[in-house]
């Protein structure tokens, strides 16, 4: 675990503000020694992220998926639903290792 600096455990739900047990949602830690604290992460802004992110065509999608031998995948519910910029796990991940933001936790924050 000490070697770990960041730890981001999502499960692509949205957060469940009503529940006292926290088990669902995009969630981040840092390093600790006793028990990591898994923290909510809320970006304050809100962000076209159809914008920031590049969109792939057809070819080149079907191209990652052989090489990673899971072209069965492609028209699931489940990887149409992950493609989604939108979706809680793409937006923590686009949103909290947003390259000026990894820039200065890298700098700043997280030791090497």
């Amino acid at each position: 675990m000490n070697l770990t600096q960041l730890m981001i455990s999502p499960n692509n739900m949205e957060y469940d503000n009503e529940s006292t047990s926290m088990l669902q949602g995009a969630f981040y830690a840092t390093a600790s020694y006793k028990k990591p604290s898994f923290n909510f992460f809320r970006e304050e802004a809100t962000f076209d992220f159809n914008q920031l992110l590049y969109s792939i065509d057809d070819i080149t999608e079907i191209k990652v998926l052989k090489d990673n031998n899971l072209v069965g995948i492609k028209n699931s519910e489940e990887f149409i639903t992950n493609k989604n910029p939108n979706s809680p796990t793409n937006r923590i991940c686009n949103s909290l290792l947003q390259r000026e933001r990894l820039k200065f936790m890298l700098q700043y924050s997280i030791v090497l």
